[in-house]
């Protein structure tokens, strides 16, 4: 097997993952910016797109990191697949919607989960709260908005989150996350040096602890 063309296939899925996720939530700030007239339509269903597409977006980046070959298992990618580990039980229920179902009637929330957010007003000192709840009306049991009191805003629109049953999952900060961390990879990646393992085959050692990304010198190493 070819090790090195394996790693590249697992470099480019972590590269568009990273640009595929900062579009979905670009496209949610856009969303949550905009006063949409009343009526607008179709738009509403581009906000529950761009909200799922980022959780399994994250979900599968969070695979591919954990069986990446070179991709040294330290403490700064321990970390984050600690910190987004809720996105792997929250994406279940979109994988499985068919079976959720009988389990949210009774609730009256929708299916497809409640949408809440913040944006910051222009004057800097108000903020107000946007809910969006997609499907058909129904009495419910009360649906979890977000408050943002004494929490900082990290933008003018923050605090994006996405309910389904009882469990949220606060998409803003798991950007955040996903951003922070793609700083430090992309950096790690930029001066990755070659390892060889102890058959020869060559593979890059990506080190996201060390201070320059990356071990120097030669010999072999395992490629996990």
């Amino acid at each position: 097997m070819n090790l090195r063309r394996r790693q590249d296939l697992c470099l480019d899925a972590i590269e568009h993952s990273f640009s595929m996720a900062n579009i979905a939530y670009a496209r949610i700030v856009r969303f949550c910016q905009d006063d949409r007239p009343e009526g607008a339509g179709g738009k509403d269903d581009e906000l529950v797109l761009d909200a799922w597409s980022f959780v399994d977006v994250l979900k599968r980046l969070r695979s591919i990191l954990e069986h990446t070959p070179g991709l040294k298992a330290g403490t700064a990618l321990t970390e984050f697949l600690q910190a987004s580990a809720s996105v792997v039980n929250f994406r279940h229920h979109h994988q499985h919607m068919e079976e959720k179902t009988a389990q949210v009637a009774p609730s009256g929330r929708p299916i497809w989960g409640a949408f809440s957010w913040a944006v910051v007003e222009p004057d800097k000192n108000h903020f107000r709260i946007g809910v969006y709840l997609p499907g058909r009306a129904a009495k419910t049991e009360g649906v979890t908005a977000v408050n943002p009191a004494g929490r900082e805003f990290r933008a003018n629109v923050d605090h994006f989150q996405v309910t389904v049953g009882d469990t949220t999952l606060k998409i803003s900060d798991m950007y955040y996350l996903l951003r922070a961390f793609q700083e430090r990879f992309t950096a790690a990646l930029r001066v990755a040096q070659p390892r060889f393992t102890s058959s020869g085959e060559e593979f890059l050692g990506i080190y996201l602890d060390h201070p320059q990304g990356a071990i120097t010198g030669s010999g072999s190493l395992s490629p996990q």
